[in-house]
């Protein structure tokens, strides 16, 4: 939730109530407040001061004000084929899931400079949709083929479920991997775990 205690969900669509592709603002209530375009947006993260936004169109991490208005690309980092999905926290760091680029970006939150690119496409995991830091410091991602985990460690790859489309994911809990939680959107099969 922004600290304006609204809540901002992305809209990939061209045809939704005249809205098309927009990022969205609701009160916690779910009543709409207002939209506002944002390229092909497929994540809206709150910065606590603004919004950063994963574009699909450019490749780019857009930032905008609570208002709506553009405040230009966030990140120097060259996306292009990344088609970037979820944003979230590593750290005092950022972590991008890389779709096309296969692989989790991670990111300086302030300056948006590239710090470290962990290939999973060469692990044999690529397609990478959603990704959350666990409390251990490993990274759980999702992709088309279920929920992993990367150990930073090791480089290394383990399946936690396999067998699923997952999508966009959040870890919660006290630290390992046993005692973190999984949340993912209802995928094409209608399975949500």
């Amino acid at each position: 939730m922004a600290s304006n205690g609204q809540v901002h969900l992305t809209n990939f669509s061209s045809t939704d109530a005249g809205f098309g592709s927009a990022i969205k603002e609701y009160q916690v209530d779910g009543t709409f407040v207002n939209a506002f375009p944002a390229g092909m947006p497929f994540d809206a993260y709150e910065t606590g001061t603004d919004l950063l936004s994963s574009n699909a169109t450019t490749d780019t991490i857009d930032r905008y004000d609570y208002a709506g208005n553009s405040l230009g690309v966030f990140t120097s980092v060259t996306f292009t084929g990344c088609f970037p999905e979820q944003i979230a926290d590593f750290g005092s760091d950022l972590v991008i899931a890389g779709f096309a680029s296969g692989g989790i970006h991670v990111v300086d939150s302030v300056t948006g400079d590239e710090l470290a690119f962990f290939d999973t496409a060469a692990l044999g995991f690529g397609s990478v949709r959603g990704v959350t830091t666990l409390g251990n410091g490993d990274l759980m991602f999702t992709n088309n083929n279920g929920v992993h985990v990367y150990d930073i460690g090791s480089s290394s790859v383990t399946s936690v479920m396999a067998g699923i489309s997952a999508r966009f994911i959040s870890g919660e809990g006290p630290g390992d991997i046993g005692q973190n939680y999984c949340f993912t959107v209802p995928n094409s099969t209608g399975l949500s775990g």
